[in-house]
Formats: structure tokens, C-alpha cells, sequence
């Protein structure tokens, strides 16, 4: 009895469905470890932002001895004002971009009676699907 060598139609087909199955498990895997590191990569950036934003308000509040807050301004003595453009999403220092992906910023404003001006912002910001909220307190004594 003659027997037949080869690749049969079968197991051909059989071949080209475990070729497809492997490539399409490697790309769902390849997509998961993309959205985690966007994700990651987001958090640090966010962070980044806020840890810069946090620094320069506080060496502002150290070099003044006033500070004025608006809706979407702080202005200290020393001549720092801090801005926030909902359009551009950045906060501006000086009119220079200091930040960037900001989503949203409330400022507010309070006073005691021993001479302490207190400005908080409220920040929240957004990269990469990726958001961070920060409260970021300053206090200037007259």
C-alpha cells in the first residue's frame, strides 16, 4: 500500500489558524504592557507637574510678604503671578508656561487675624487617561 507524504489540506488550515491565534495572543499582549506603560508614564508626568507647580508657589511664598488670589490668578509681592488658561490647560508663571495638562484649577483664598494669608489650589491634572487631583496650600505672612 502506497502512503502519502505531504502537506495535506488539513492540516494546512490547521497551521494557518495557529499562526493567527499566536499573532493575535502577541498583539493583545503587546497592547496590555502599551496601556500600562501610558499609564505609568502618565502618573509620573502628572506628579512631575504638580511637584514643579508645589516648589515654585512655595518659593514665591517665602520671597513675599503679600500675595493677592483671583478666579484664576495668584499674584505675589515679589512680582510671581501664577495663571491658569482653562483653553490651553497650562498654568502660566509669569507668562511663561509653567504646567501643562491641567484640567481644572480653583483657587481660594483666606486670611487671618495674626496676618497669615493662606491660597490654596485646588488642581486636577489629566495625561494620558491618567488623572492626579493635588491640593497645593501656601502661607505668606505680612
Amino acid at each position: 500500500m502506497k502512503t502519502k507524504r505531504g502537506i495535506t489540506m488539513t492540516s494546512l488550515s490547521i497551521y494557518v489558524v495557529l499562526l493567527f491565534s499566536m499573532i493575535t495572543l502577541a498583539m493583545l499582549v503587546s497592547n496590555s504592557v502599551n496601556d500600562r506603560m501610558f499609564n505609568e508614564r502618565g502618573l509620573v508626568i502628572n506628579v512631575t507637574n504638580a511637584d514643579k507647580l508645589q516648589y515654585n508657589m512655595l518659593n514665591s511664598s517665602s520671597e513675599s510678604y503679600t500675595v493677592s488670589a483671583f478666579d484664576t490668578k495668584v499674584a505675589f509681592s515679589n512680582g510671581d503671578t501664577y495663571s491658569f488658561d482653562k483653553d490651553k490647560r497650562v498654568i502660566y508663571k509669569n507668562d511663561m508656561v509653567l504646567v501643562d495638562n491641567v484640567e481644572e484649577c480653583v483657587i481660594t483664598s483666606e486670611s487671618n487675624t495674626f496676618g497669615k494669608t493662606y491660597v490654596n489650589m485646588n488642581i486636577k491634572f489629566n495625561k494620558y487617561l491618567n488623572e492626579l487631583e493635588r491640593n497645593i496650600s501656601v502661607c505668606v505672612e505680612e
